[in-house]
């Protein structure tokens, strides 16, 4: 018979307004909590995920650039890269700089139109 009692009473106080009031409450802020937590993670691996991207470009960049180091610390490497960027000449060479003439470019492309054309074809056929 007390354990009866007893019972009614922790239901009566456990199935209280009061009590399930708090539970509710309760629930809302661990949902909020672990919702933020969910955010928190999400943020820091797309940052990962955009900070190893960067890292392989870096690296990259940072082979590259030693390539060249390497190539530009030997004297081949050096008149090399004055040569790409430069028109000079050792004594002894010469520059030639070509430059293509507009006008010739121009009947040239005219003289390739006019071998598709309808006419064309037409006149050859007919010789």
């Amino acid at each position: 018979m007390i354990d009866l009692e007893r019972r009614r009473k922790y239901k009566k106080y456990f199935f209280s307004k009061l009590t399930i009031g708090v539970f509710i409450i309760l629930v809302v802020i661990l949902s909020k909590a672990t919702w933020n937590a969910y955010q928190k993670k999400e943020f820091t691996r797309d940052n990962l995920l955009n900070s190893t991207s960067e890292l392989e470009k870096l690296q990259d960049r940072s082979r590259d650039l030693k390539e060249k180091n390497e190539t530009l610390s030997t004297p081949e490497g050096v008149e090399d890269e004055i040569r790409r960027r430069f028109p000079v000449a050792k004594e002894g060479e010469k520059v030639i700089i070509l430059v293509e003439d507009k006008n010739n470019i121009a009947s040239s492309s005219l003289e390739e139109e006019g071998k598709g054309g309808l006419w064309y074809n037409i006149l050859k056929w007919l010789h």
